[in-house]
């Protein structure tokens, strides 16, 4: 790179997912300042392309990443994976977004962490942030506040307190006092509850809770039907798929993909589900706001034909792919291992015809994944490919 390291700009030679506290202080430093770009696979010293040396990289769930992140940083950056060509070689590539609300502190110590510090992205360098960088953060979020809190003060005049509601997004709950909420049904059709009790929060946006019951009023008022809380994310709509469950509203399941970190999430059988063409599927994407833009655009180019789950076979995975063809499906965990499993079904050829035994096979290996991050994501990937092949 012409530049070499700025501001915006960190170089690694490699990434190793076991110590991840490097990437963890540069995300730090640079959400502090004004966000930036990690490389992977290009030597700090001249910032000459590499390459990445080995695929530790691409194997890394993100969420690992951000699961990382979480336990050493509060609050979390927000932030990107990807990996782009330079030159016929491979460069990992780490973007992370300038906090919305400074500043982003260590919480926990860890190898080049301390709990307590402040880190800032210098040129070619993150350190502790000086008094000057951090006295500029702590009066940029006082104005913030005060603009915020007059802003709302004149919209509360505006409403009538006895006409408002209170909305806590942290607690993520709706304070109506004694007044009833009522809902129409065209709104309701849009809106997922989350129960409360039946959510774990993950990875995303913050969700309203449902605490209680919620009904769908016609413009009387009345009651016309009940609403069950729901908790929508992508192990949901990965489930449902490998489940083959006629889920209620099957659009809202390929939109998800918009909404979720999670890459490689069905799509197709959702669409079937829906009764709705490829093209008006499309368009409803497209007009679906995205959380992560990312995901947004991935899930495009495979709803567009330019991007799939197929993994071309190598090694033991021909040989999977060969027994799941020939139907010789009763010994296959006896003869390789749940990850060679999940390259091979990624490794199916184009024509061939999904039968129920594989869904109940990644379902099985899913469950079964808790605690091994790759083989979970190696699943998601596997099942993306079944669905393409159920086209």
């Amino acid at each position: 790179m012409a530049d070499g390291e700025t501001f915006e700009q960190e170089c690694k030679a490699q990434f190793d997912p076991r110590k991840m506290e490097p990437i963890v202080r540069t995300i730090a430093a640079m959400a502090n300042n004004r966000g930036g770009f990690i490389f992977i696979g290009i030597e700090d010293a001249e910032c000459r392309v590499t390459g990445m040396p080995n695929t530790a990289f691409q194997d890394t769930d993100i969420a690992r990443i951000v699961d990382r992140t979480k336990v050493l940083l509060t609050p979390t950056p927000v932030f990107y994976k990807e990996v782009i060509e330079v030159g016929g070689l491979l460069v990992g590539v780490i973007f992370v977004e300038r906090q919305n609300v400074r500043p982003v502190i260590v919480c926990r110590d860890a190898s080049g962490l301390e709990d307590g510090t402040i880190l800032f992205r210098y040129s070619g360098q993150s350190g502790k942030i000086k008094f000057g960088d951090l006295l500029d953060i702590l009066r940029d979020r006082d104005r913030a506040v005060q603009k915020d809190l007059l802003a709302s003060a004149s919209r509360l005049s505006e409403i009538g307190a006895d006409r408002a509601l209170i909305v806590d997004t942290d607690k993520g709950e709706v304070d109506a006092g004694s007044k009833r909420i009522v809902i129409d049904r065209s709104l309701a059709d849009q809106l997922e509850f989350i129960r409360e009790g039946e959510f774990q929060e993950r990875d995303g946006a913050p969700t309203l809770r449902l605490v209680g019951d919620v009904h769908a009023v016609n413009r009387r008022g009345r009651v016309v039907e009940r609403i069950e809380g729901q908790a929508l994310d992508a192990e949901t709509v990965l489930l449902a798929y490998l489940g083959r469950e006629r889920v209620r509203s099957p659009t809202q399941y390929v939109c998800i993909s918009a909404k979720v970190q999670r890459q490689w999430l069905p799509l197709f059988y959702f669409i079937e589900l829906a009764a709705i063409d490829l093209k008006t599927a499309i368009k409803t994407f497209e007009e679906t706001g995205a959380v992560y833009r990312l995901s947004k655009q991935r899930a495009l180019e495979r709803l567009k034909g330019q991007r799939s789950a197929f993994e071309q076979p190598v090694g033991a995975s021909v040989a999977v792919v060969a027994a799941i063809v020939a139907n010789d499906l009763d010994g296959l965990r006896g003869k390789f291992t749940d990850s060679e499993i999940a390259r091979g079904i990624r490794g199916l050829p184009d024509g061939f015809q999904p039968v129920q035994q594989l869904f109940e096979l990644l379902k099985d290996l899913y469950v079964e994944s808790r605690k091994d991050p790759s083989l979970r994501s190696a699943v998601y990937r596997a099942s993306a490919r079944l669905d393409e092949l159920e086209r």
